[in-house]
C-alpha cells in the first residue's frame, strides 16, 4: 500500500493551543500503530471531529497534543467515503491533509448537501476525474470541532441533481468549482456542455450562478384557445441574488400578438425590521383592433403594478401601492381571473401604528384610472383606544371601558372621466369622532354589556348645502351571551368517535339610535358613517357546536350558526319589514375524509329560501370528489362536481364541470392530465367556459422538484 506524507501546514490549526479534537480508527485487518504513523487495512473507519472517512486501506500521520492523539493527514484507497462540511465524496484514492485544509480525490463523485436560492434540499451530484477540496475547522456548540467546505475544484467533471445512475440530466464541464458561502453554494463551470436524456452535449458559455442551474429552466405553457388561437407562454428566472429575484414573461399569441413582462421581487431588513415587495408588469402590442377600443394607434396594452410592505422600529408599518392599466378592457381581457378577485387600481400610501390597545393610521389614496363612478375616501387619517379602562363603578364592581375611534378625511364622488356629460368631482372634508361606553357584567357564563355610544360628525359641505354641517348621533343597546354544553354518551363506530360534546351559544342585543337630526339623503354615501338614522333593532343568534372525542383527541363534528334581526318599528325601518332574512351557516366534518357545508338566506316575510348553497368534499381509495349547488332567486341555480385522483404510479387526473338549471346549459367544463417524471411534469389541460364564450387546450412542461412548495403553486399562470 503506498504512502504519501502531508503537505506542510500553511495556517496554524484551532487546536494548536491544545484543544485538538481525538481521532478514532478501527480496521478488521493488519493494522501497524505507532507514535507518528498508523496502518489499517479492510473496512476501516477514521472519525475526527464530524471528518469521517471510509476505506479499504488507510494510512494515519498522528500528533500528540497535550496527551490527546490526533490525525494530521490521512491517506486511503479504494472505495474511499469521505464527509466533511455537509458535503459527501467518493472516490478511488484519497489524500486528506488536514492541517491545510486540503483534500484531493481522484476518480471521485461529491454529494453536496441542498439549500440556496430555491429553498429546497436538492443534493448535487458531481463526478469528475480529479477534485480538489479545500476546508477550515470550526468550534460549534459545546466545544465540539467541525469542519466546513469552502470550495470544490472538479477536472473533467459532470454536475447534476438527478440521482439516478445515468442521469437524466447533467452538466459536462473541462473544470468545474463550487464555491460554499454563508448564502449558499456558487457554481462556475469552464467548457461547459448540457447532455439530456442521451442526446449529443450541447456547448454552453462559461456559466456561473446558484448550484440549482436547472431551476432556470423556463416554465413553458402551448395550446390553443379560441380567444387567443394557438399560443405560447414562458416563464424565466433571470436572476436570483442575495435579496433580489428576477423574473420575466414571454409569450406568444397568435391573434394578438407578442407580450412580456418582468417581475423583480425584493427582500432584506432595514433598520433590524424585515420589509419586502415586488413589480408586476405585462404589455403587448395587441394586433387584433376589433377586441377593445385602444387609446393609441400604436395599440400598447398592458400593466403595472407593484407594492411595498415595510415593518419599521416602534410598531409602525408602512406599505405603498401603486397600480396602472393602458385601457379599460385589458385586464378583463388578459387577466380575467385577477378581476374577479382582487382590488380596483387604487395606488396608495400606508402608514400605521399599534401598541396594546391603541392604534393610529394614515392613508393617502391617489387615483391613476377612473373608467368607473365612485366614491372613495382620499386621504385618511385614523386614531382608535379599545378598551381602555377608566373607573370603577361602585355598585357593580365592574370597570367601565372606554373605546375611542376618530378619523379626519375627505371624501369624493368621482365620475367616468370619458363620460363629459357626467357632473364634476365633488370632494368634501369630513370629521368624525365615536366614544364608545360599555361596562361588562356576569360572571363566567352569563355576560351582559350595556352600553352607550355617541357620534359627532362635521361635514365641510354636502351636496343640497354649501354650508358645513354638524352631526350627532346617539344610541344606546346591550348585549346578552351565554354558553353551556352537555356531553352525550353517543358512540359510532361508522364515524369514529367515542362520545358527543353539544356546545350551544345564543347571543341577544338591542340597539337604539335615539338622536340624530340630519338626514342621510343629502350626504355623500360612502361608508356606515353616513347612514346612521334613527333605528330600533333586536339581533339574535344560536350556535351550536359537536365536538367528537376520539380516544384523546377532540376534534370538531359539526359548527351551525344561525342569525335573525327584528325591528319593532317596520314603518321606519327595513322598509316595512319586521324581520330580516333568517341567515344559516353549517359546516360539518364527519370524518378525517369527509367535509360539508351549507350557507342560506330564508325569507321570513315571502315562506321561501332566497340564496342557498350546499356542498361537500370526500377523498376515498384515491379519488377526491367534490359536488356543490349554490342557488339565488330569479338569478341562477348552478350545480358543480370535480373529481381528482391517481391514474397509476406517474398520472393524474382532475375533471371539473358545471351546470346552470335556469339556463339549461353546462357553464364550464375541464379536464386536467398530470405525468411526473423523475425530476419533471407535464400538464394537459382542456378547459370550455361557455358565459365567457371560450375554449382552451394547453399543455405545459417543467421541472417541479427543483422548485419551492410556494411556487409550485404558480406553475400554472394566467
Amino acid at each position: 500500500m503506498a504512502a504519501a506524507g502531508p503537505a506542510a501546514a500553511q495556517t496554524a490549526p484551532p487546536w494548536a493551543q491544545g484543544d485538538a479534537p481525538p481521532v478514532q480508527f478501527t480496521g478488521r485487518g493488519k493494522a501497524s500503530i505507532g507514535r507518528t504513523r498508523a496502518v489499517l487495512t479492510d473496512d476501516v473507519a477514521v472519525r475526527q471531529g464530524d471528518l469521517e472517512l471510509l476505506a479499504d486501506g488507510v494510512v494515519i500521520w498522528l500528533a500528540e497534543v497535550e496527551g490527546r492523539r490526533t490525525a494530521r493527514a490521512l491517506y486511503a484507497e479504494g472505495l474511499v467515503q469521505l464527509s466533511l462540511g455537509g458535503g459527501a465524496f467518493v472516490g478511488d484514492r484519497a489524500l486528506v491533509d488536514i492541517e491545510a485544509g486540503r483534500a484531493t480525490l481522484l476518480d471521485g463523485r461529491l454529494v453536496a448537501a441542498g439549500g440556496g436560492a430555491a429553498g429546497v434540499d436538492k443534493p448535487l451530484h458531481v463526478t469528475a476525474a480529479r477534485i480538489e477540496v479545500r476546508f477550515h475547522p470550526e468550534r460549534g456548540e459545546g466545544g465540539a470541532t467541525r469542519y466546513v467546505l469552502d470550495e470544490a475544484v472538479a477536472t473533467e467533471a459532470s454536475a447534476t441533481t438527478c440521482e439516478f445512475g445515468e442521469p437524466h440530466y447533467a452538466f459536462q464541464a473541462g473544470r468545474l468549482r463550487l464555491v460554499q458561502g454563508p448564502e449558499g453554494r456558487d457554481l462556475s463551470v469552464e467548457d461547459a456542455a448540457l447532455a439530456v436524456g442521451g442526446l449529443p452535449p450541447v456547448p454552453l458559455p462559461g456559466l456561473g450562478a446558484d448550484v440549482d442551474l436547472l431551476r432556470r429552466f423556463p416554465r413553458l405553457r402551448a395550446g390553443r384557445s379560441s380567444k387567443f388561437g394557438r399560443f405560447v407562454r414562458s416563464r424565466w428566472e433571470l436572476l436570483d441574488l442575495r435579496g433580489l429575484d428576477l423574473r420575466g414573461d414571454a409569450d406568444y399569441l397568435e391573434t394578438r400578438g407578442t407580450g412580456y413582462g418582468l417581475e423583480p421581487r425584493w427582500r432584506g431588513e432595514a433598520w433590524g425590521e424585515p420589509y419586502h415587495g415586488r413589480v408586476e408588469s405585462w404589455w403587448i402590442k395587441d394586433r387584433n383592433p376589433d377586441r377593445v377600443e385602444f387609446e393609441d394607434r400604436n395599440r400598447r396594452r398592458g400593466r403595472s403594478r407593484a407594492w411595498h410592505r415595510q415593518e419599521l422600529p416602534g410598531g409602525w408599518f408602512l406599505s405603498g401601492d401603486f397600480a396602472q392599466a393602458r385601457d379599460q378592457g385589458f385586464l378583463p381581457e388578459y387577466f380575467k381571473d385577477e378581476v374577479r378577485t382582487e382590488k380596483r387600481l387604487d395606488t396608495d400610501v400606508h402608514l400605521a401604528g399599534a401598541w396594546d390597545n391603541r392604534a393610529l393610521m394614515g392613508t393617502a389614496l391617489f387615483r391613476r384610472q377612473r373608467w368607473d363612478d365612485l366614491t372613495e375616501r382620499i386621504p385618511r387619517v385614523r386614531a382608535a383606544w379599545v378598551s381602555e379602562p377608566v373607573a370603577e363603578v361602585p355598585l357593580a364592581g365592574r370597570e367601565l371601558q372606554l373605546s375611542s375611534d376618530w378619523s379626519v378625511e375627505q371624501l369624493r364622488r368621482a365620475f367616468n372621466k370619458r363620460n363629459p356629460t357626467l357632473p364634476p368631482d365633488r370632494r368634501e372634508w369630513r370629521f368624525d369622532a365615536v366614544e364608545r361606553a360599555e361596562l361588562p357584567l356576569g360572571g363566567r357564563k352569563l355576560r351582559v354589556s350595556p352600553f352607550l355610544e355617541g357620534r359627532f360628525t362635521a361635514f365641510q359641505e354636502t351636496e343640497r348645502n354649501d354650508d358645513s354641517i354638524e352631526r350627532t348621533a346617539l344610541s344606546t343597546g346591550v348585549r346578552a351571551d351565554t354558553r353551556f354544553w352537555r356531553v352525550l354518551g353517543v358512540r359510532s363506530g361508522p364515524f369514529a368517535f367515542d362520545s358527543l360534546r353539544h356546545l350551544v351559544s345564543p347571543s341577544v342585543g338591542w340597539t337604539e339610535v335615539f338622536r340624530e337630526q340630519v338626514p342621510s339623503s343629502i350626504l355623500i354615501p360612502v361608508d356606515e358613517v353616513d347612514t346612521v338614522s334613527r333605528l330600533q333593532v333586536v339581533e339574535a343568534s344560536l350556535r351550536n357546536r359537536l365536538q367528537a372525542r376520539q380516544g384523546d383527541a377532540v376534534r370538531e363534528f359539526l359548527d351551525w350558526e344561525v342569525d335573525v334581526r327584528h325591528f319593532p318599528e317596520p314603518h321606519r325601518d327595513q322598509k316595512g319589514r319586521a324581520w330580516s332574512n333568517l341567515e344559516s351557516d353549517l359546516r360539518w366534518w364527519p370524518l378525517a375524509t369527509v367535509s360539508g357545508w351549507s350557507r342560506a338566506e330564508f325569507s321570513t316575510r315571502r315562506a321561501r329560501f332566497e340564496t342557498a348553497g350546499v356542498g361537500g368534499a370526500m377523498a376515498t381509495g384515491g379519488l377526491t370528489l367534490g359536488l356543490s349547488n349554490s342557488y339565488s332567486e330569479g338569478a341562477y341555480s348552478t350545480t358543480g362536481a370535480s373529481v381528482q385522483g391517481a391514474l397509476g404510479t406517474r398520472w393524474s387526473a382532475e375533471a371539473t364541470a358545471s351546470y346552470d338549471f335556469r339556463d339549461d346549459e353546462f357553464r364550464q367544463q375541464g379536464v386536467l392530465l398530470q405525468r411526473r417524471f423523475h425530476r419533471w411534469f407535464l400538464h394537459l389541460e382542456f378547459g370550455h367556459d361557455v358565459g365567457a364564450r371560450t375554449s382552451e387546450a394547453s399543455f405545459q412542461l417543467g421541472l417541479v422538484d427543483l422548485l419551492s412548495e410556494r411556487e409550485r403553486s404558480k406553475l400554472r399562470i394566467r
